[in-house]
């Protein structure tokens, strides 16, 4: 910037000039012959040293499997071979395409945003590398969150198929031998296709303990009116709605009304589990 105050000057009116209307300074910036060789070979510098904090950042045993400066040239090196052969390519396919005119406004417009991007990374690569690791940890932790904020999915990933319902006149013993069998709590009561309650192992153990209980049926026991969901209801909704109202479980159910899902407290804590997994490193005990 010190050597050449007027071919930096020209690089950020290029770069923010999107239509390239300015012929006389897109000419200007391209005969910069040894600017354009030493801005390129520092965007290939910046890139590398970027990769190699990031890579020693999020995982911290490949980025000490080298020597930090033989992984930093490695990279550096790849960087080089990469966009040199990318601009041998596109040089190829203008001349035997003959587009020469379009892939030359490509290949200013890519390596323009690579000399911007050489100076744009060099704030990054300061706070990674000398942050330390509270830093580094507070930035992973901020682009899990959202990482996570801007890909909440749907219930029916994480549901648990439901295919099995029980018709409100049948003997409770015939739903709890339903429950064994399949080995589920949850037993959505349904009449003509009709969700009319939940039936729960809680409310047939409880049911159990009255007199005459082998006779009671299961709209006798059920809960009325369960929590239901769509299986585009998303995941953060449901499991908030459920905390708040102490549901144990929410009725996935199409438009039309057919169940086809139970979403469970057990399969939230599934759930949370694996976002811990993913998204978290295990504490020393």
């Amino acid at each position: 910037r010190v050597v050449d105050t007027r071919y930096f000057s020209n690089l950020w009116k290029a770069f923010f000039n999107t239509t390239l209307s300015n012929r006389q300074l897109k000419d200007q910036l391209q005969t910069a012959g040894i600017p354009n060789l030493l801005m390129n070979v520092f965007f290939t510098m910046s890139a590398g040293m970027y990769v190699y904090f990031v890579v020693k950042l999020h995982t911290p045993q490949r980025g000490g499997a080298l020597a930090p400066s033989l992984f930093i040239s490695l990279l550096i090196i790849s960087m080089m071979a990469i966009y040199a052969g990318k601009y041998a390519v596109v040089r190829f396919s203008g001349w035997a395409f003959k587009v020469e005119t379009m892939t030359e406004h490509y290949l200013f417009n890519v390596f323009l945003i690579n000399k911007i991007l050489s100076i744009v990374l060099i704030p990054f690569i300061v706070v990674i590398a000398f942050g330390g690791n509270e830093l580094a940890q507070y930035l992973q932790m901020a682009l899990v969150r959202e990482k996570f904020m801007k890909q909440i999915p749907m219930i029916q990933k994480y549901m648990s198929n439901m295919p099995h319902t029980i018709n409100p006149k049948q003997p409770i013993k015939a739903a709890l031998q339903l429950m064994r069998e399949h080995n589920f709590r949850h037993l959505p009561v349904q009449d003509g296709g009709k969700l009319l309650g939940i039936l729960t192992d809680r409310d047939i153990k409880l049911a159990s303990s009255f007199e005459g209980a082998s006779e009671l049926t299961v709209e006798e026991v059920m809960s009325p009116d369960p929590y239901t969901v769509t299986p585009q209801s998303s995941l953060d909704s449901v499991v908030f709605e459920m905390a708040e109202h102490k549901f144990g479980c929410a009725v996935v159910q199409q438009e039309n009304g057919k169940v086809v899902g139970i979403f469970t407290a057990t399969d939230g804590l599934r759930v949370l589990g694996e976002l811990l997994q993913q998204n978290y490193k295990a504490g020393i005990r």
